[in-house]
């Protein structure tokens, strides 16, 4: 993953992104705490963009982060 897909994904990112870990798009708002379910749907049809913040979150929960990575305690 680029610099810029890390700070402007694509919608086709987002999908492959969720689907390389095998979740839905219900699920994959669930774990970035979308209260609006069908938002991860938009982001992937491009009808809106995830803030970088949620995005980065996702990457770090899902263990794709391309710099980063969580660590347990």
């Amino acid at each position: 993953m680029t610099p810029e897909e890390l700070l402007n994904p694509t919608p086709d990112i987002i999908k492959a992104a969720r689907l390389a870990v095998g979740l839905t798009q219900e699920q994959a708002a669930e774990l970035v705490r979308l209260h609006n379910r069908n938002r991860w749907s938009e982001y992937e049809r491009g009808a809106r963009a995830p803030d970088w913040p949620r995005w980065t979150l996702f990457l770090l929960l899902t263990g794709q982060h391309p710099k980063a990575r969580l660590i347990d305690r």
